[in-house]
């Protein structure tokens, strides 16, 4: 492949690479052997797509059933009384000094993990004074309020540095110590599936999570012990997920696993 800006596959080069030309019989074994490893790596990809939904339905499961129960056990004070609610924003992208800087700025495309360090985009302290986006002091709880994904998944992250939000994205920042930044967002997972089933869908099929359904989100209240040794358990629960997911096979590596298997079909190695 050749070009700078758009690449493409030069005729009089592809007429010359070397196609080796077995018996028909051998061909025929070929590609009935290549067919069965694709359909084996096929069956990989499937296996591995059932085993993250079991883990994902059963982190949610966990999560719910712990919420339920602290809800009917404990008081219980809607989240807007508990924390000052940060809106985001996007910089213009026309200026491109806004994008040039050492803020983090999160989009819902970032929030696939628990705790956010940095993400690949940043901006500058002019993108923040000439933009809705604020900065925001860590910890806080992030999570999407706008978006597809918002069809199946609710994304919760917490924050560990000062960063930036997009408009699709809700900061919450607590007002005390207690209860804390890493429990607030354990409460938001638990309760996942009541905000899922109150998401309307906006233009386009996009989906949207009103204020006026998670802002009166029930938050059990416990003794500062008790919080801290349940954040803890949880953390576990879920930091032990997250390894075992990380384990399985990676779509890329599955991917390299065919391109393996044709090269050597290529090769005449099967």
């Amino acid at each position: 492949m050749k070009g700078s800006t758009r690449t493409k596959l030069n005729q009089r080069e592809l007429r010359q690479i070397p196609i080796p030309l077995p018996s028909i019989f051998e061909q025929q074994r070929i590609v009935a052997r290549t067919k069965e490893m694709m359909e084996r790596v096929d069956e990989i990809r499937g296996l591995r797509h059932d085993l993250y939904i079991e883990k994902f339905l059963l982190g949610r499961m966990f999560l719910r059933e712990r919420y339920d129960r602290l809800c009917r056990t404990n008081k219980c004070i809607p989240i807007d009384e508990l924390v000052e609610v940060i809106g985001g924003g996007t910089p213009s992208k026309k200026t491109s000094e806004y994008w040039q800087g050492n803020i983090p700025w999160v989009s819902p495309k970032d929030m696939k993990v628990a705790e956010i360090y940095d993400v690949k985009d940043h901006i500058s302290d002019d993108a923040v004074k000439n933009s809705s986006t604020k900065v925001i002091d860590p910890p806080a709880v992030l999570f999407v309020v706008r978006g597809m994904i918002l069809a199946h998944t609710l994304p919760v992250a917490v924050s560990r540095v000062q960063l930036a939000v997009n408009q699709d994205i809700k900061a919450l920042k607590p007002k005390s110590e207690r209860p804390s930044a890493e429990y607030l967002a354990l409460m938001l997972r638990g309760a996942s599936g009541y905000l899922l089933h109150n998401v309307e869908i906006a233009g386009h099929g996009t989906r949207r999570l009103k204020t006026s359904v998670w802002s009166k989100l029930p938050i059990p209240i416990l003794p500062s012990d008790e919080e801290r040794v349940l954040v803890e358990k949880l953390g576990a629960v879920e930091g032990t997920l997250v390894k075992i997911q990380e384990q399985d096979l990676r779509e890329s590596e599955i991917s390299a696993m065919q391109q393996s298997i044709l090269r050597k079909a290529f090769a005449g190695e099967l």
